[in-house]
């Protein structure tokens, strides 16, 4: 019998893999280390780093057009999609994919506050939060759920 508890929320981060990838694994290890699954992406190798859509050596395909219906499947899927926007940069196939996920917004969040203005239209700076303080959020809620 494991004493792994089970991993009820999952979640997607998303963020400039090219610019921010060393912030990025490290954001999946907070959520990993407070027991979320993370979706995507896992952790591995980049191996064109220096292309403008970056591909990972555990990618099924290197065309970024069916990795992205991947990512959208697995936003759809998860409780939580977490921008890891440093510096507040969110570049291009971030902003394509939160415009497919602007429906979803109740379950987006930021680690910094975005650069681009047209976000405030959907978003405001509640939604701005690390990753651990997020996740300590969510546990504490969900205790205080459970108690009542």
């Amino acid at each position: 019998m494991s004493n792994e508890l089970p991993k009820l929320y999952k979640v997607v981060i998303l963020g400039s893999f090219k610019k921010h990838y060393e912030q990025i694994k490290e954001t999946i290890d907070c959520f990993i280390a407070n027991g979320f699954e993370v979706l995507s992406p896992q952790k591995s190798n980049i191996i064109n780093p220096n292309d403008e859509f970056v591909l990972f050596d555990t990618d099924i395909s290197h065309d970024p057009k069916i990795l992205e219906e991947i990512v959208l499947k697995k936003m759809r899927e998860a409780n939580i999609i977490y921008i890891c926007n440093v510096n507040g940069y969110i570049g291009r196939s971030v902003g394509f994919e939160l415009g497919n996920s602007i429906n979803m917004r109740d379950k987006v969040y930021f680690l910094e506050k975005w650069n681009e203005s047209f976000l405030d239209e959907f978003f405001d700076e509640s939604k701005v939060i690390d990753p651990l303080s997020l996740c300590n959020n969510i546990m504490n809620a969900d205790v205080v759920t459970k108690i009542k």
